[in-house]
């Protein structure tokens, strides 16, 4: 199971005394205080997480002969390598690792 939090997500920060912050401020403290703010706010136990790159990312979902995305929305995703792919509106998609990288969270997607 993928599950997205958008990395821009206020909540609550166990290294500032629980204050919110952004999810990706979480992990200038270490990937356990992200874990552990991650595992307050949602009222969820980790037993088990990978740590992955992007290109690893990609790789993965290659391995798996690509992934199946129900998008709702219309949007265009920047590549890493300059390349963009527009991502069609209300359909079932089939994604390989590049396409599926470069529409993840934190690259910039731009909705229309």
């Amino acid at each position: 199971l993928e599950a997205g939090v958008p990395r821009d997500a206020y909540i609550p920060n166990p290294g500032l005394n629980n204050g919110l912050d952004k999810l990706t401020h979480l992990g200038m403290l270490g990937i356990d205080n992200t874990l552990s703010g991650i595992s307050s706010y949602f009222n969820i136990t980790f037993s088990n997480y990978v740590l992955v790159n992007f290109n690893t990312y990609s790789t993965i979902i290659d391995a798996l002969d690509g992934i199946e995305v129900d998008n709702p929305y219309e949007f265009t995703t920047v590549g890493g390598n300059g390349g963009s792919w527009n991502i069609a509106k209300y359909r079932l998609q089939e994604r390989d690792g590049t396409e599926e990288t470069a529409s993840a969270p934190g690259e910039e997607l731009y909705v229309g």
